[in-house]
């Protein structure tokens, strides 16, 4: 979780420089192996993306996007929820930021959503920090 905390820094930066509405890529949070595969790939080769490797993760800064600036997180064979990826963007709503958050899974749900909750405490920061 302490690695997350670079992405703290990374959306509270970025939710000045821009902030718009990310759109689902699949229509639920279960995705196959093979869709998540190809998003990822997708995503690591897209012009300006920044790929950081952790040791349970990938992290994918595609803030310099103006169709999709978010952060991709990724998860790696050693971490319990994979293959999953979190995606984490700002968005602008009543003269504040909010944290707008996607999701999907190809392996466990239970593991998935434990490490989805993991964001909560940060989202919540990450808005407080931006006031």
């Amino acid at each position: 979780m302490r690695q997350l905390i670079a992405l703290a820094v990374s959306l509270c930066v970025a939710a000045s420089a821009s902030a718009q509405v990310i759109k689902w890529r699949y229509p639920t949070d279960r995705i196959t192996f093979k869709q998540w595969t190809a998003y990822f790939d997708e995503l690591a080769n897209t012009k300006g993306a920044v790929v950081t490797e952790e040791s349970q993760y990938y992290i994918i800064n595609l803030f310099s996007d103006p169709h999709q600036p978010a952060l991709y997180v990724f998860t790696k064979p050693s971490h319990p929820a994979y293959p999953a990826v979190v995606i984490r963007a700002v968005e602008k709503k009543d003269g504040g930021s909010q944290i707008i958050r996607h999701g999907h899974y190809a392996g466990d749900q239970a593991a998935f959503d434990t490490w989805w909750h993991q964001f909560d405490a940060l989202d919540k920061k990450n808005i407080e920090n931006a006031k």
